[in-house]
């Protein structure tokens, strides 16, 4: 399985990576640089290799608003944050299913925005243990 990525995406400002193609295209109709994976537990290793490829200083996940939504954007923000600045996680309000479901009950750009400013970063502690 691969990744969804539109023909003009940049990488240079904020990457959005979102769960499933029609979020994918949501988000993108919104104005916003995005990619999205197949599923909440697939092309991990694809979406971290496209983000280190592209040398993405901030990326967004934007989780469905279910256990495995938000528990796949948890684990995929653990491991962009391993080679991204700043690394986010988003997802729709409560009642509302995912960012597609979100874009028609009224999300804006501005709105977004809104919502990935107010998101705290994902931190990740890495320790060594030596003899």
């Amino acid at each position: 399985m691969g990744l969804f990525v539109p023909f003009d995406v940049v990488t240079d400002e904020h990457l959005i990576i979102c769960e499933g193609a029609t979020d994918t295209a949501a988000v993108y109709e919104l104005g916003c640089h995005v990619i999205g994976r197949p599923g909440c537990n697939q092309a991990r290793q694809l979406a971290v290799r496209f983000v280190k490829r592209h040398r993405c200083k901030t990326v967004v996940v934007v989780a469905d608003r279910d256990p495995p939504g938000l528990a796949g954007a948890k684990r995929l923000a653990k491991a962009l944050a391993l080679h991204c600045a700043d690394v986010r996680i988003v997802a729709p309000p409560k009642g509302v299913k995912d960012v597609r479901e979100w874009v028609q009950r009224g999300l804006t750009t501005a709105k977004l925005r809104s919502a990935i400013r107010s998101a705290k970063p994902v931190i990740i502690t890495v320790s060594c243990q030596g003899k």
